[in-house]
C-alpha cells in the first residue's frame, strides 16, 4: 500500500528544544471506484473509502521512525469560492441567450442560493515527521541553538538564523524520508 506524498519545499520546523521537523502533505490514492478524496462530494465519506484512506495512511506512519505526527486541517469553504471554481476557464458567451446573460449564470446563482447557509469545509492531511541529527556536528548545532533559543529572548536578543549548510543537510534528509 503507497500513500502519495509531497513534501512541501521549505518546510522545516525548527523546535525550541532543538529538533527538526519536515512537513507533508498526504494525497489519499484513489479508492476502488478511482475516486481521491479531494473529489469525494459532500461532508460525508462512505465508510469504505474512509476505511481504506486510514489503513493506508496507517501502514505510512507505521513504517516511519521516530514519532512521526498525523494532523486533519478543516479550512471553511466559502460558497462564493465554490462558484468562481464553477466559472473557472468558462469564456464569456458572445451572444448570450435572452437577455444577454451568458447560460451558465443561472447555475452558478443557484448554486450560491443552495450553499449560503451551509458550512462546508475541505479536509487535508499533514505529516510531520522529526529528522534526526545525521552527524555531531548538526548535533552540537541542534543543542547550541535550543540553548539559545531559551536564552535569547531573555537577554532582549533575536533568535540566531539557522546556517544554510545545516539547511541544506535537513533538505536532503526529507527528501529521502
Amino acid at each position: 500500500m503507497r500513500v502519495p506524498i509531497r513534501h512541501i519545499a521549505g518546510h522545516l520546523v525548527w523546535s525550541t528544544q532543538g529538533s527538526v521537523w519536515a512537513i507533508y502533505r498526504l494525497h489519499p490514492g484513489p479508492d476502488a471506484q478511482g475516486r481521491r478524496e479531494e473529489t469525494v462530494q459532500g461532508t460525508y465519506v462512505p465508510a469504505a473509502v474512509r476505511d481504506e484512506q486510514l489503513a493506508k495512511i496507517t501502514h505510512l506512519v507505521r513504517s516511519l521512525s521516530g514519532a512521526p505526527r498525523l494532523y486533519g486541517m478543516c479550512a471553511q469553504v466559502d460558497p462564493g469560492e465554490i462558484a468562481l471554481r464553477m466559472i473557472e476557464g468558462i469564456e464569456p458567451a458572445e451572444q448570450a441567450l435572452g437577455a444577454g446573460r451568458h447560460p451558465w449564470v443561472e447555475n452558478v446563482e443557484a448554486t450560491l442560493d443552495l450553499l449560503d447557509d451551509q458550512e462546508m469545509h475541505h479536509r487535508t492531511l499533514w505529516l510531520a515527521v522529526p529528522l534526526q541529527t545525521e552527524t555531531a556536528g548538526l548535533q552540537v548545532s541542534a543543542s547550541l541553538g535550543a540553548t539559545w533559543a531559551e536564552l535569547a529572548p531573555m537577554l532582549g536578543m533575536r533568535p540566531a538564523p539557522v546556517a544554510r549548510p545545516e539547511v541544506s543537510a535537513y533538505r536532503e534528509q526529507a527528501s529521502r524520508v
